[in-house]
């Protein structure tokens, strides 16, 4: 005798079993696999939160493929729309903070008031590393601290 209160969890059951196929479909859809993960995840979740559309078994994968191809589009709009956003902004931004010399002045003069507050041998560690382009190695090594250290305190 099969209770009708197992048949949904039956029926997840054999979506979870088919991870594999369902992540192979998404991974054609996508550019990172962690995306298709993602949004196999969230469809399995959905098909949790709707326990009455498992009853129909014949319809079960045809049901649960169309979540998966409405959660790609989704994340291909929202994908579309962020880099839309994105190249807005960055259209707004001058090619260098030098072209804003009004900004690049305040930023000059915030960073040396902050570099003010500094020990010493911090300060000489970012005008090195930072402001005169030396590598981090040899910083260290000019002031006798191994690269690991000398980043913790470029921290």
């Amino acid at each position: 005798m099969n209770d009708l209160a197992d048949e949904p969890t039956e029926r997840l059951a054999l979506l979870v079993a088919s991870k594999a196929t369902f992540l192979g479909f998404l991974a054609k859809r996508l550019r990172q696999r962690a995306d298709a993960e993602d949004i196999l995840h969230a469809a399995l979740l959905e098909a949790v939160a709707k326990p009455e559309a498992l009853h129909d078994e014949e319809r079960l994968f045809g049901w649960f493929y169309r979540i998966l191809r409405n959660k790609v589009t989704d994340h291909w709009r929202r994908t579309a729309a962020a880099e839309k956003a994105h190249a807005a902004a960055a259209a707004e931004i001058p090619d260098s903070i030098e072209a804003d010399t009004e900004l690049y002045d305040a930023t000059c003069a915030c960073v040396h008031e902050v570099m003010e507050t500094l020990k010493p041998e911090q300060v000489a560690l970012l005008r090195s590393v930072y402001l005169e382009g030396q590598s981090l190695a040899a910083v260290a090594e000019s002031i006798s601290k191994n690269r690991n250290n000398a980043g913790v305190k470029l921290h």
